[in-house]
């Protein structure tokens, strides 16, 4: 993928590809797991829309690996294209869509997908950040509180103290 002219790469192939580079982030190889993110950024970046919908695919994974590298291409992927995009309507439609997504799915209280990783919820605040400086409006004004960087909404893995026996 790092070699070919991705212009010419149409949306089924870089859906498959996509794909087969999001099972390459289960691998213990940590070179090889860097090598499919910038591959999955590269592709992403052609077509964000398709990387996008497969994240939210991907967020239920069980190996935590590939849902954090996911966040991390559509992240790359997001930084490469806004500063040049900010017209694309096609892109930041997308972003949108895969916003109120990320909102939903991984960073409400209670969310399906909640999480206290650190880096998972970065990417996906990181991402949140660039959709606010391309379309302002894009959250509602709760929905913008949500993306101030600060600890997870997840439920605690942890007892309430109160419940914590000598």
């Amino acid at each position: 993928v790092e070699r070919e002219e991705l212009e010419r790469v149409d949306s089924e192939a870089a859906m498959r590809a996509m794909r087969v580079l999001a099972l390459v982030l289960t691998t213990t190889n940590r070179r090889l797991r860097d090598r499919a993110t910038r591959a999955l950024v590269y592709l992403g970046e052609r077509q964000p829309r398709i990387l996008f919908d497969l994240t939210v695919k991907f967020l239920g994974f069980n190996d935590p690996y590939v849902p954090e590298r996911m966040l991390a291409a559509a992240y790359g992927a997001c930084q490469r294209r806004w500063a040049t995009d900010v017209g694309n309507l096609e892109f930041i439609d997308a972003l949108v869509l895969f916003g109120a997504n990320l909102l939903d799915l991984l960073l409400r209280p209670m969310a399906q997908y909640g999480t206290w990783h650190v880096l998972t919820r970065g990417y996906a605040l990181g991402i949140l950040d660039i959709l606010l400086r391309l379309r302002p409006r894009a959250l509602t004004r709760s929905d913008r509180e949500l993306v101030i960087r600060r600890s997870g909404h997840a439920k605690s893995p942890f007892r309430p103290v109160s419940r914590i026996r000598r």
